[in-house]
């Protein structure tokens, strides 16, 4: 479950006829929205996992964000606080403080946008409206199509298209590896009412001066594991699966007849990832950064990193950090990593789940820093593989579970 704005979107390749589509919402509008507040109930396939406030004087928009949830028997807190500063109605500066994440800043240039963010080296992106006011100008200039910045999955650009539909609007996000889409109904005001998003996340408007309800944190973990029909095998066919399962290393992927996927996990598998460099065999210091790594974290559901920079100085957190570590310490080694986002078989489930592909120096060797295995065990299943930024894993686990589908299950 990705539980943070901006709201859980996708893409799709064109709005419905007759929409008007702007490639910048600010090309048609020179007046900044009028004074707004509102505040939204989250929650995830029905149940409370926080609240948001988000409030806009036209010069400055700002949102908190409060998500609080159970990773196993560990209790979670995140909260998220976003500002988008502006020069009339143009956004000069985006700050997001996510706390130990992912908390930086983008500011405008005659380039782009110029994004520091903690933990990880400054980079420039190419210029694109926050994702916050094209969802605030969306309404008034009928629509829009374009690239947008999104601060809250650790300032990545995507394609954004927001379109009305016969009850709403839909808003899709074009991503590297698959699409999300979100269902959108808007107030009076411009506000979003209602958001409904593809991963089960929603946000939902709450009366002015109500005050944000009490919940029992929910478990996240297990509600967010497959289970395997037919119980645990080597051979598992996802029958739902819109998207293509890469060939990783430890995996043989092969598309079904009947539709979806099937994945053998296997340790002799090479997958089919471009070679790295040649040079000489380093197969011996993955294995020790490997058993390093495993001995240097500390197993912690309830704590997390999203950069290597914050993951490099980590004694405690969860697959995320273990996999970041070990990335850096292998950058620091002169070793090519990537990193997997995926599901390890745990039983007859399958649990959320990242690890590390790194380069021998003649071929790509699956480690799992968490379990201190290299090779990793053939119990993995990778569904994406990319880079360790933060936006990279926000973008990867926005897609890659929602293209999976809803069903596992044991090959015949």
């Amino acid at each position: 479950m990705r539980c943070a704005w901006p709201f859980v979107l996708a893409v799709t390749a064109c709005g419905p006829a007759g929409a008007r589509l702007t490639a910048d919402p600010f090309d048609d509008l020179d007046v900044a929205p009028a004074a707004t507040s509102a505040s939204y109930d989250l929650r995830w396939h029905g149940a409370l996992i926080g609240d948001a406030v988000q409030r806009d004087d036209g010069l400055r928009l700002e949102r908190r964000e409060r998500i609080v949830v159970r990773r196993g028997a560990q209790a979670v807190v995140h909260e998220v606080a976003l500002a988008i500063e502006r020069d009339g109605a143009r956004p000069i500066r985006v700050a997001l403080d996510d706390g130990d994440r992912a908390s930086g800043v983008a500011t405008a240039t005659d380039r782009g946008w110029a994004v520091e963010v903690r933990g990880e080296p400054p980079i420039e992106l190419p210029w694109a409206p926050p994702f916050e006011d094209v969802l605030a100008h969306a309404v008034a200039a009928g629509g829009y199509r374009g690239p947008a910045l999104l601060a809250g999955w650790g300032f990545a650009i995507a394609d954004l298209t927001v379109a009305p539909t016969g009850d709403g609007w839909l808003a899709t996000l074009a991503i590297d590896g698959g699409v999300v889409t979100a269902r959108l109904r808007f107030g009076a005001d411009g506000l979003p009412t209602e958001i409904d998003s593809g991963d089960g996340v929603t946000a939902t408007r709450r009366p002015a001066g109500v005050p944000a309800p009490r919940f029992d944190p929910i478990e996240v973990v297990d509600g967010n594991a497959l289970t395997i029909d037919g119980g645990a095998a080597a051979v598992i066919d996802f029958p739902d699966a819109r998207v293509a399962i890469p060939a990783v290393p430890g995996q043989l992927v092969w598309r079904r007849p009947g539709g979806g996927w099937r994945v053998a996990m296997s340790a002799v598998a090479r997958g089919e990832l471009a070679p790295g460099p040649a040079g000489r065999d380093r197969t011996g210091d993955i294995d020790r950064l490997t058993a390093a790594v495993a001995d240097a974290v500390v197993d912690d559901l309830g704590t997390t990193t999203t950069t290597v920079g914050a993951a490099r100085a980590a004694t405690r957190g969860d697959c995320t950090t273990h996999a970041l570590q070990l990335v850096a310490m292998a950058d620091d080694a002169g070793i090519a990593t990537r990193v997997v986002t995926g599901l390890r078989l745990d039983g007859d489930r399958l649990v959320r789940h990242r690890w590390v592909v790194a380069w021998t120096g003649g071929r790509w060797r699956a480690v799992d820093p968490t379990y201190g295995e290299s090779p990793a065990s053939p119990a993995l299943i990778g569904l994406a593989v990319h880079g360790p930024r933060a936006a990279d894993l926000a973008m990867a686990d926005a897609v890659v579970f929602d293209g999976l589908g809803a069903r596992a299950r044991a090959a015949e």
